[in-house]
């Protein structure tokens, strides 16, 4: 428990901590603003279930925050040289991994927590929030969102104990998140779904979302069916940050 709250002290006391998680909620903001103001894609806003549905699937769209959170945790390490001391107070390499991935996790649920107040306070200034709808698809946008962030973090610190260094680790998963998958999906779509980003925006699509997508776009996947291709890839990502970590210097 002392490594995990050590943990959590570093991600609290981290400038870049802050500096994201205010990126987080620009980024929700700016969602919410579009889902309420445009009624181009999504019609007149009357605060319908399906559409207070969507404000709070700008939670999940922000999982880019946490994702580069989890990455941060250990690379910042690695670029400031403090990993070795880390380990020598804690010589069970696989603990401070597991701590890592425990404060990150605390630190997604939380940015879920801001998100949805986010949500909340748009709502309140922009719509109605006395007429708003809450019902079943507002209630599993809710649910699914701790979930998505939290399998985000896991992919971000596997990420960032496989690959060391913070420019390349974050640089890298940027630019094939936005990229290369986007390519993969215009010319294979029917593969793309199947990618682990892909895969990921799957756990935090509805059933009209999925409907709605333009023929020759990749469908995303089912949410639960999402989670557990998603679980693979992280799994495989973990495992080979955990062998790495046990044997790679430092």
């Amino acid at each position: 428990m002392r490594l995990i709250h050590a943990e959590i002290t570093k991600l609290v006391r981290s400038r870049t901590t802050l500096v994201l998680t205010l990126i987080g909620v620009l980024l929700i903001g700016v969602g919410v603003v579009f889902v309420i103001t445009d009624d181009t894609f999504t019609g007149v806003f009357t605060g319908t279930d399906p559409q207070i549905a969507a404000l709070f699937d700008q939670v999940g769209g922000a999982y880019i925050v946490v994702l580069i959170v989890g990455i941060l945790s250990l690379t910042s390490e690695f670029r400031h040289g403090t990993i070795g001391r880390t380990l020598m107070l804690t010589p069970s390499r696989t603990a401070v991994l597991l701590a890592k991935l425990a404060a990150s996790t605390l630190y997604a649920l939380f940015f879920t927590v801001v998100g949805v107040a986010t949500v909340l306070l748009g709502l309140a200034v922009l719509g109605d929030l006395s007429t708003a709808t809450f019902g079943e698809q507002t209630f599993r946008a809710v649910l699914v969102a701790p979930v998505g962030l939290v399998l985000a973090t896991l992919l971000g610190v596997a990420i960032g104990a496989v690959v060391r260094s913070q420019v390349l680790a974050i640089a890298g998963t940027l630019i094939y998140a936005f990229l290369v998958e986007t390519l993969i999906g215009q010319f294979f779509p029917a593969f793309a779904r199947w990618l682990p980003f892909q895969a990921l925006g799957g756990v935090f699509s509805s059933p009209e979302t999925r409907a709605s997508i333009p023929e020759g776009f990749p469908v995303p996947l089912e949410p639960a069916l999402a989670i557990v291709v998603f679980l693979f890839y992280a799994a495989v990502l973990a495992t080979a940050a955990v062998t790495l970590m046990r044997f790679r210097d430092v």
